[in-house]
């Protein structure tokens, strides 16, 4: 957590590794094989702060994080746009988990995003060919 100022360069690199790398080396290994067989789907999870630069203002570490998620996303997506690999990017607010509500205990849940909502808007964009490189914002009532 934290402005521009607040945050040092482990902080960043911390979440760094924990989003943008994760995804970057998943990426890295699977994107030659989907190539090949000429079909998959890569299902990114972004961030609402890495979207909007009010929210990300003072999670700079965690937002810069996500919007490079996000960026690789459209990245594979112009790589694979002649072929049937497709990729999606789902942007939660806050997420309902267990971790979350520790974190922040005096807010309202209700106005979270499940992760069964997520689950159901992933089915849908997998299961739905004639969408491609779509991006879902999943905010909830937050």
């Amino acid at each position: 957590m934290g402005a521009i100022e607040d945050v040092n360069v482990k902080e960043v690199d911390q979440m760094m590794k924990l989003n943008f790398y994760s995804a970057f080396n998943l990426v890295k290994h699977f994107l030659p094989g989907l190539k090949e067989a000429n079909h998959g789907q890569f299902l990114f999870i972004g961030a609402r702060p890495a979207v909007e630069n009010e929210a990300g203002k003072d999670v700079v570490a965690y937002a810069l994080s996500k919007k490079l998620v996000m960026t690789l996303a459209d990245y594979v997506a112009e790589e694979c746009k002649d072929t049937n690999v497709r990729s999606h990017i789902f942007v939660p607010s806050i997420i309902d988990t267990p971790q979350n509500r520790e974190a922040m205990p005096d807010a309202d849940f209700s106005t979270w995003v499940s992760p069964g909502e997520i689950a159901e808007a992933m089915h849908y964009a997998v299961n739905n060919s004639a969408l491609r490189n779509m991006t879902f914002k999943l905010y909830g009532r937050a």
